[in-house]
């Protein structure tokens, strides 16, 4: 409830004052809550970047769980060579435009991404 100054005020003069609390974080609480938000994002990131791919090629080319692991172990072992910085992002993106023709950064544009 975003209420003015002037309406908080309005509703104390009515002793209907809305109860706002305020807590008192220290510093090491403050970057716990900041770190467990940071492994939550990266998580669901992670998951949907692995499970998305995954899921088209169930749907567009019928793959089954052993292809599908195949699929999974090379997204994951690109993944940590990215991690490590064997491959850079211009080096994907090169990649994919310079040997299949295919301009991910225009297509992203397209959908709205970037």
């Amino acid at each position: 409830m975003n209420l003015s100054r002037r309406e908080r005020r309005r509703l104390a003069r009515q002793g209907k004052a809305p109860t706002v609390r305020t807590y008192t974080l220290n510093e090491t609480q403050i970057n716990a809550i900041k770190q467990e938000g940071t492994e939550e994002a990266a998580r669901r990131v992670f998951i949907a970047l692995c499970a998305l791919p995954l899921l088209a090629a169930r749907d567009l080319y019928g793959f089954g769980e052993k292809r599908l692991r195949r699929l999974e172990d090379k997204i994951l072992d690109l993944y940590d060579s990215f991690q490590q910085g064997y491959i850079t992002e211009d080096d994907c993106i090169n990649t994919l435009k310079d040997e299949c023709g295919y301009d991910l950064l225009a297509e992203a544009k397209k959908w709205g991404i970037l």
